[in-house]
C-alpha cells in the first residue's frame, strides 16, 4: 500500500505509540507531522494543508474531538480519523 505523496498530520499523546505509526506510514511512502496535543496539532492544521488527520480521542489540553471540531472551521474537506 503507497501512501506517497500523503501528508499526515498524526496528534497523538503517547510517544511511543506515536512513534510507531508515524514510522509505519512513512515506511510506506507518506510525509508524517507529529504533535503531542491537540493544541499543538491545531496549530499545525491552521499553518500547513495536511490530506489526513489522525488523532487520539482523549489527550492533555484539547481532546481529539474538539480539536477536530475546531479544525473543520478551516477546513471542512479534510479527512479525519479518531484512534
Amino acid at each position: 500500500m503507497a501512501l506517497k505523496e500523503l501528508t499526515i498530520l498524526l496528534v497523538e499523546d503517547d510517544p511511543v505509540f506515536r512513534k510507531i505509526v508515524t514510522a509505519f506510514l512513512e515506511s510506506r511512502g507518506a510525509i508524517v507531522l507529529e504533535a503531542d496535543n491537540g493544541e499543538i496539532g491545531l496549530d499545525y492544521f491552521k499553518k500547513q494543508r495536511f490530506d489526513v488527520v489522525l488523532a487520539d480521542l482523549s489527550m492533555p489540553k484539547l481532546g481529539g474531538l474538539e480539536m477536530l471540531k475546531a479544525m473543520n472551521q478551516y477546513s471542512p474537506g479534510t479527512p479525519s480519523i479518531i484512534i
